[in-house]
């Protein structure tokens, strides 16, 4: 026997009252714990902005499109109504978005405009900036490490 029915086996038999009063309650009853679910969900996307500003669709791009496509996932199941879905969509959401922060540490994974953009010259196929003719790696740029520079191989 389930617990609803303990329950409703309990109230008195003759006034229906109570037991419309105990089936007018069941959803909110259900709906305790979407509520606690959208709270965790707010943090969650805390997390996801955090990632993305850090650089995250740099460094972590897969961790992070599964964690922004199962936070909306998450956030369509509880719109209607599918606590379960829900709660699946938002441990994938959780663990991929803790994962991208993770794996985007501030200032190491965002864009910089300061790297040099270096833009090939005929007959220069790797753009390091020495000519294929005279480069032993014309595929391959030069490191520019301060050791053998001048033969066009990365060292």
């Amino acid at each position: 026997m389930t617990r609803l029915a303990q329950l409703l086996s309990r109230l008195p038999r003759p006034g229906t009252t109570a037991k419309a009063l105990v089936l007018a309650a069941l959803p909110l009853l259900v709906a305790c714990p979407g509520t606690q679910l959208k709270r965790e969900l707010v943090a969650v996307k805390a997390n996801i902005d955090q990632a993305r500003n850090q650089g995250a669709y740099l460094c972590a791009p897969v961790e992070l499109a599964m964690a922004e496509s199962h936070y909306d996932f998450t956030a369509a199941d509880l719109y209607y109504g599918d606590y379960l879905a829900a709660k699946d969509n938002f441990a994938v959401a959780e663990r991929n978005a803790r994962e991208a922060l993770e794996k985007s540490p501030p200032k190491a994974c965002k864009f910089q405009d300061e790297r040099p953009i270096v833009v090939p010259k005929v007959g220069d196929r790797d753009g390091d900036g020495i000519l294929d003719d005279v480069d032993k790696c014309p595929d391959d740029p030069e490191d520019k490490d301060g050791f053998e520079d001048e033969d066009g191989c990365p060292d």
